[in-house]
């Protein structure tokens, strides 16, 4: 999706500002600065306002934002430790004498 602008809900402003990640069929789907990605039908898309910020910062939200989106290699939070927790169980159990 070639799409760089920066947008906001006027009705929504604790979401935060956003970028389109994707289109899926009739909808663009967005990611706002309060980590939630949410859908709009692309004939409804009227409802968001692009905001006008330099081309530089725009870029570094942008990249912010897009990092945040599962699937990008951004983990969530307490991650690693279920990860690792998972792995415990089974290291222990091959550290016994059979």
């Amino acid at each position: 999706m070639a799409d760089t602008r920066i947008y906001r809900h006027p009705k929504r402003p604790e979401w935060g500002m956003a970028v389109a990640s994707e289109e899926i069929e009739d909808r663009v789907r967005f990611v706002f600065e309060d980590a939630q990605i949410r859908a709009f039908k692309a004939n409804l898309l009227h409802v968001l306002e692009v905001v006008d910020m330099p081309a530089t910062e725009a870029a570094e939200l942008r990249n912010k934002l897009l990092r945040k989106r599962p699937g990008t290699g951004a983990r969530k939070p307490g991650a690693a430790k279920a990860k690792a927790k998972a792995k415990a169980p089974a290291a222990a159990a091959a550290d016994k004498p059979s």
